[in-house]
């Protein structure tokens, strides 16, 4: 059996890494002997983080405007050899169409166009959708209507869909990344995770009351923290993290900036911390992951969905309105809860892994 698997993979982001692990994991699940290609921004990259373990093969996307188009105009040879080979067509998660970005869902839209062009089942698998804008409820309309299998990441996507009068049946699953195993880890060191997103919400005056909350962590508290950044490059977290860092008092030994190549790294931090306070979804559900109590900073729709569908709203404020105060005042609540949050997310995993499980078994190929 051949699989093709799209997404936005090999664009440094560690949360599309994370979604692509837990959906290679779930294919060899299935079909052990599956051959997978996946389309990435960077195949290379992709061969050496997968090929190894899951034997599979990487090529280009599609070209989906006019710098792609001329970029990718001599290699997507492979891409189309591999598209109409293979037996299935797999648009993988996450956040791939919603109103934050018109120009996505086009590029995902138009990923998905070309193998259903070549007449390929086309699965969908992990995705969170919406809100949408009137384009983007035309693009998700003419693509998820000719789906084979619809697998959405959390209630209010399912419920997107059924509004736009999608017919096919729509299983509701955790985010992959649950699919993935975490390391045993060693005891904690006194360590908050800090993981933000760049907005342009982010005033001085937010930056600052960060910066107020770290110097209360370090000074009153006694903790180190570690930045971590899930986006790299353009639009990545680190210009970010680094104002705030600039407004900390005390660096050396206490304050550390972590650009995590991998899975495996990257939960290490976190099973190796003791909070994590986390604008990244991904950021989030690997505190999730690894029992890690945590303060869900939201911006999006899919962080307030996965939040509710979990069961965890006691742990969510909004990025609109942020103070050094409030945070502090989190940070003690969270402390104060830490074995019974401990405890809720064991189960939570518990009950996520069963439901992957649940689809995977749907998921016929």
């Amino acid at each position: 059996m051949k699989i093709v698997v799209c997404g936005n993979y090999g664009a440094k982001n560690l949360g599309d890494e994370l979604i692509l692990q837990g959906l290679l994991e779930t294919l060899k699940s299935i079909s052990p002997d599956a051959e997978i290609t996946v389309m990435s921004g960077d195949p290379a990259e992709t061969e050496k983080l997968y090929g190894e373990k899951y034997h599979i093969k990487a090529v280009e996307k599609f070209p989906a405007g006019i710098r792609s188009f001329f970029k990718g105009i001599f290699k997507n040879s492979a891409t189309k050899k591999a598209v109409a080979n293979c037996d299935y067509f797999i648009l993988g998660g996450g956040g791939l169409f919603n109103d934050l970005s018109l120009k996505a869902g086009i590029i995902w839209g138009m990923q998905a166009f070309q193998a259903l062009k070549m007449h390929k089942p086309l699965i969908i698998y992990g995705q969170s959708v919406g809100p949408l804008n009137d384009i983007g409820k035309f693009l998700v309309k003419k693509i998820f209507s000719r789906a084979k299998f619809i697998g959405v990441r959390d209630e209010d996507s399912a419920t997107e869909l059924k509004k736009l009068g999608i017919n096919t049946e729509i299983i509701v699953t955790p985010d992959l990344a649950f699919r993935l195993e975490v390391n045993p880890g060693h005891q904690p060191e006194p360590t908050v995770i800090i993981s933000l997103r760049q907005l342009e919400s982010f005033t001085a005056n937010t930056i600052k009351e960060f910066a107020d909350f770290c110097n209360w962590l370090i000074e009153e508290r006694k903790y180190s923290i570690k930045f971590i950044d899930f986006q790299q490059g353009g639009l990545g977290d680190l210009n970010l993290h680094a104002k705030i860092i600039s407004q900390i008092r005390q660096k050396n030994s206490v304050i550390h900036l972590y650009k995590p190549l991998n899975s495996a790294e990257l939960l290490e931090h976190f099973n190796n911390s003791d909070f994590v306070f986390a604008m990244r979804m991904h950021a989030i559900i690997c505190a999730m992951k690894t029992c890690k109590p945590f303060l869900a900073i939201s911006y999006s729709r899919k962080i307030n969905s996965l939040i509710k569908d979990s069961g965890m709203e006691k742990y969510l404020i909004s990025h609109e309105h942020i103070y050094a105060e409030q945070l502090k005042d989190f940070f003690i609540f969270l402390n104060d809860k830490k074995t019974e949050i401990t405890e809720k997310l064991q189960k939570l995993n518990t009950s996520n892994l069963e439901k992957l499980k649940a689809a995977e078994e749907k998921l016929i190929l």
